[in-house]
């Protein structure tokens, strides 16, 4: 099997999330598609695969975090104080209500990620998601990926920056090769922050 890129997106069921400023998605039924990945290098990633987890005792450790996650955002008075603190790619501190344009922030997707059989040959690489909660083209997203400290358990977010492409209401955003790389070798999860 040729060295391809691996992302295993765990969706975790957000159900009547009661969080202030942030909702579940607004469709009963949860799903991300992957609709184009390209890498940096160039290179073909014919043999990715993205899934929906249906083995949730292979993933029980990845949910079960996710899941201790959502509640703390549930307990959280918005979804800033939730994230607190984040960093882009440069390291950069990063004002979620700034870069959105909005003190009202909503979280419609929040699940583990699993990257598997990434080679650093490919660079970084550009995912385009749809979920089931539509974003407009041009519409100016976060993507948080949190990376969780096997140590503390405590969880370490990065935001990348992500926007709708407008069309099927997807969204795009460049994970770097180095978050690729933590997520690959850790436990992470992903969460899509808009306003």
């Amino acid at each position: 099997m040729k060295k391809a890129l691996c992302l295993i997106l765990v969706l975790v069921c957000l159900g009547t999330m009661a969080v202030a400023e942030s909702v579940p998605s607004r469709s009963t039924a949860d799903l991300v598609e992957t609709v184009e990945v390209r890498t940096e290098s160039g290179a073909a990633a014919e043999d990715l695969i993205i899934a929906t987890v249906e083995d949730e005792v292979a993933y029980a450790t990845e949910i079960e975090v996710c899941q201790n996650e959502i509640a703390r955002l549930q307990e959280s008075a918005s979804v800033a104080e939730y994230f607190g603190e984040v960093r882009n790619s440069a390291g950069e501190v990063v004002s979620l209500t700034e870069v959105l344009g909005s003190e009202q922030l909503v979280v419609n997707e929040f699940m583990p990620i699993i990257v598997d059989n990434y080679d650093a040959t490919y660079g970084n690489v550009t995912v385009v998601f749809k979920f089931s909660t539509p974003y407009e083209k041009d519409e100016p997203v976060v993507v948080l990926i949190g990376i969780v400290n096997p140590e503390t358990g405590l969880v370490e977010w990065v935001a990348l920056e992500g926007v709708g492409t407008g069309v099927d209401g997807a969204i795009e955003v460049e994970f770097t090769a180095e978050f690729l790389e933590a997520i690959q070798s850790g436990s992470a999860m992903m969460a899509i922050v808009n306003k």
